[in-house]
């Protein structure tokens, strides 16, 4: 026998979910018609005068009345009872001329019948209700526990960052001072003492140059430094810093994207401090590809999304190894880092520039699938000239 192809399976499948749905939110009221009918049939199946039987038979409509109050609510429960008071209503007044006291024992039966849905439905409504305050309550203190944790993250970075400024603040001047003597003494042995020392003098001058640069970003990490904001091109932004990467990501074999609208668009941003955001988050992609040795690609993403508080975005992701998820909490601290060259400031930096453009970075990533830096950042008072049309590739 043949089986379905897929393009068969396609609507079977649909249908036993539509069904299954269908008996999820149904079931419990076909149950309990069938469940009233069940007790209807037998009132009328049985002659008037096996009393006792017409006596148990009625205090059988309790159990579907009930179990459509406690599945559906005070309605469910009330139309339940309804319902099984109309079908059992001729039953009553044809019996009545021969056995009033039965009669008048059935119509309290149906009268407390409709109490107890009543009573059972309003009960179970507000169980309900209990319910949903208690999750609405639930969620209002994970955000505000989520919040507290956020703020206590805060609070220690800025005491860190603190302290970080006074420390550094008071070696800057004291180191520079040496290394730039340093930098200068080995020049002059470089131009007197001939090509012999040259490659140890110009290890000298990179390691006091790597020393310059961990001063200055200590500086700024520790101290900050207030945005200089203008229109700024970022097409032409992105083609700085593509041009900046270029060589780089082409010794490891990186392709370099740029998403941008297909219009000339601007942002109201300081354009230095965010090329250095952008080359910092590039260059730590292209770094830990390079570890892999497998090549990839670094794509630039921008987009407005104005429904949001922080409007424009600004994404770098990478298709690298990703990043451990025991690590990602630690990233942005000062002095972490997991390369062996490395200062463990630059994603430090990273977050401080966009800080002080009152923005905030998050980062995504998956092992083996890599990361993705979302850099999201307010908008200007006056209306954003930022393009909202399809990307293209430069």
């Amino acid at each position: 026998m043949n089986e379905p192809s897929r393009e068969d399976q396609g609507p079977v499948r649909s249908l036993q979910s539509h069904g299954e749905r269908f008996l999820a939110a149904a079931g419990p009221a076909i149950l309990a018609s069938l469940g009233i009918l069940l007790v209807t049939w037998l009132h009328y199946t049985t002659l008037p005068g096996l009393v006792r039987f017409h006596a148990i038979y009625r205090y059988f409509y309790f159990l579907p009345v009930v179990y459509a109050a406690l599945r559906y609510g005070f309605w469910g429960g009330v139309l339940a009872a309804m319902a099984a008071s109309l079908l059992f209503a001729p039953h009553i007044f044809f019996k009545w001329s021969g056995f009033p006291e039965e009669s008048l024992n059935d119509l309290l039966v149906t009268a407390a019948l409709i109490g107890v849905a009543i009573i059972t439905g309003t009960t179970v409504d507000r169980m309900h209700e209990a319910e949903r305050a208690q999750a609405e309550t639930a969620r209002h203190l994970a955000r505000s526990l989520e919040k507290l944790r956020s703020q206590g993250e805060e609070l220690r970075r800025a005491e860190r960052l603190s302290a970080l400024g006074t420390l550094a603040g008071g070696l800057a001047h004291e180191i520079r001072n040496p290394v730039s003597i340093i930098r200068a003494t080995a020049q002059l042995l470089q131009a007197e003492c001939g090509p012999e020392t040259a490659e140890s003098l110009a290890v000298i001058q990179q390691e006091t140059d790597r020393i310059e640069q961990l001063v200055t970003e200590l500086v700024h990490l520790a101290t900050g430094h207030e945005p200089t904001p203008q229109w700024t091109d970022l097409q032409a932004l992105l083609a700085r810093v593509r041009e900046r990467l270029a060589p780089l990501a082409q010794t490891h074999g990186v392709a370099l994207q740029v998403d941008l609208p297909n219009t000339p668009s601007s942002a109201w941003v300081d354009p230095k401090r965010i090329e250095q955001v952008l080359v910092q988050l590039a260059m730590n992609a292209i770094q830990a590809m390079a570890e892999e040795q497998k090549g990839g690609t670094v794509t630039f993403q921008v987009r407005w999304e104005a429904q949001e508080p922080l409007p424009l975005v600004l994404e770098v992701h990478d298709t690298g190894p990703g990043i451990p998820s025991e690590l990602r909490s630690r990233i942005f601290d000062p002095f972490f880092t997991t390369k062996d060259t490395g200062t463990g400031l630059g994603l430090a930096v990273v977050q401080r520039i966009v800080e002080d453009h009152g923005g905030r970075v998050q980062v995504r990533s998956t092992p083996g699938q890599g990361t993705t830096f979302t850099v999201r950042l307010p908008g200007a008072d006056s209306p954003h000239p930022f393009s909202t049309s399809q990307p293209h590739h430069i």
